[in-house]
């Protein structure tokens, strides 16, 4: 009886934590904000990676963020391709649909719709 006891409440706490589950579990494939006009690479995208992203990709892991190196070494083809979110596998790390990045502490919607927009309107290194 003791068992059967033990079981069900087992039983119940894992239905409980299935049934919440973690915020940021969730992934941000919609970002639903308004677009943000004549976004900056250098002024926008760049302090992103500086203040999210370089504490790991700073050469020592691919793609490389520092400044003065990230905007050829992340406009190759693979990781942007200008006007293409779907072919942009950083846009896609960030809202969880490949690797979710950056890892523990994942992007505010602003940010990302901030990415999306820059390459939305091409992916210019201004």
């Amino acid at each position: 009886m003791k068992l059967l006891k033990l079981i069900s409440k087992a039983s119940l706490l894992v239905l409980l934590l299935s049934l919440t589950g973690c915020y940021y579990d969730e992934t941000s494939d919609e970002i639903s904000l308004p677009p943000v006009a004549n976004v900056s690479f250098a002024n926008d995208i760049q302090p992103i990676f500086n203040t999210s992203c370089t504490s790991c990709h700073n050469g020592s892991q691919v793609p490389n963020l520092i400044a003065g190196v990230s905007y050829n070494v992340i406009n190759n083809g693979t990781y942007i391709v200008a006007n293409n979110l779907i072919a942009s596998s950083l846009y896609q790390s960030l809202i969880g649909n490949e690797n979710l990045m950056p890892i523990g502490n994942p992007l505010p919607a602003t940010k990302i719709n901030l990415v999306k927009s820059w390459i939305e309107q091409g992916a210019k290194n201004n």
